[in-house]
């Protein structure tokens, strides 16, 4: 099966595909065209274990903190400038997008989902980011993330988590009909907040889970979610300290950035390694890890270069 994550090092951003790929590889070393050094790279290309980084695309921005992969399609988007951007990986054509940070393509990728912060967050068709969005102005917030869930009556549920000014973690869940988008709730619901304080919360595409940051335990855990009172349960730790989590289709694995945590022996404040961005002399890769077995690979293999947000 092929699989691709868009990371971002500096200002490129990678992709990477599974074995089904690989059997190119077999009878190119013999390849009349090939230098001395391409021979010998070949195999040891072909030869290494999955995940590994296939090709890097230049971003010309200078992309900030936010950078979200769309999960089906070869584009992302990404803040810079005080702006947000579309860009296709395929053509290096660059949309610009309302708001200043935080574009989130919902699991389907029919739409996308925009922080306006204090004024609320926006529901943008990405079929025809023209027409006029719909505008929750209740959901105030910025950092979100989107499961998608069916109901009863068989009514796709668009499900969204916000962080509010306060760090308060609440979401909503919207259903699109004939008639336009509705509020399932009233309002929106505070969630975990039985947890106490956590960050950089990341959705599951099923909108059951969530991965976050505990600041007591130092770790990234999963959380499951239960929709009715807002409570979340503690599922699993990740064992590691990390940046957003994105899970896979099937809930199965996550993946994560995490910043080589050596570098961090002598640094009077390393409380925010999770979400600062590396120092020049620090080291951030992309992990993907399986739930259910703990099996870990690394995406990137960088010692001198960063890898973030995949």
């Amino acid at each position: 099966m092929r699989r691709r994550i868009a990371v971002l090092s500096l200002l490129l951003t990678a992709c990477w595909i599974g074995s089904s790929e690989r059997g190119a590889c077999a009878d190119q070393t013999s390849h009349t065209s090939l230098t001395p050094n391409e021979r010998i790279l070949i195999p040891t290309l072909c030869a290494r274990p999955e995940p590994y980084v296939l090709r890097s695309t230049k971003v010309s921005d200078n992309a900030e903190f936010f950078f979200r992969p769309f999960p089906l399609t070869e584009r992302l988007t990404y803040s810079a400038n005080k702006h947000n951007y579309i860009l296709d990986l395929k053509t290096g054509e660059k949309t610009m997008m309302a708001g200043l940070y935080d574009g989130f393509p919902t699991p389907d990728e029919k739409f996308l989902i925009v922080a306006l912060n204090e004024d609320g967050l926006s529901i943008f068709d990405l079929k025809n980011l023209a027409l006029a969005p719909y505008t929750d102005p209740k959901m105030k917030g910025y950092y979100q993330s989107c499961g998608i869930q069916k109901d009863r009556s068989g009514n796709q549920v668009y499900r969204v988590l916000a962080v509010t000014n306060k760090s308060d973690l609440i979401f909503q869940d919207y259903i699109v009909g004939t008639s336009g988008i509705t509020t399932v709730n009233a309002d929106p619901t505070p969630l975990c907040a039985n947890l106490g304080a956590v960050t950089l919360p990341m959705l599951s595409k099923d909108g059951k889970y969530l991965a976050a940051y505990d600041p007591k335990s130092q770790a990234t855990n999963v959380y499951t979610i239960n929709a009715a009172n807002g409570s979340c349960a503690f599922k699993q730790s990740l064992g590691v300290s990390s940046g957003k989590v994105d899970f896979s289709f099937d809930g199965k694995s996550v993946t994560y950035s995490q910043v080589a945590v050596a570098s961090f022996d002598n640094d009077p404040d390393d409380s925010g390694r999770w979400m600062r961005r590396p120092k020049g002399d620090m080291v951030a890769n992309i992990f993907v890890k399986n739930l259910d077995n703990g099996e870990t690979k690394a995406l990137t293999h960088f010692f001198t270069t960063n890898a973030l947000y995949p």
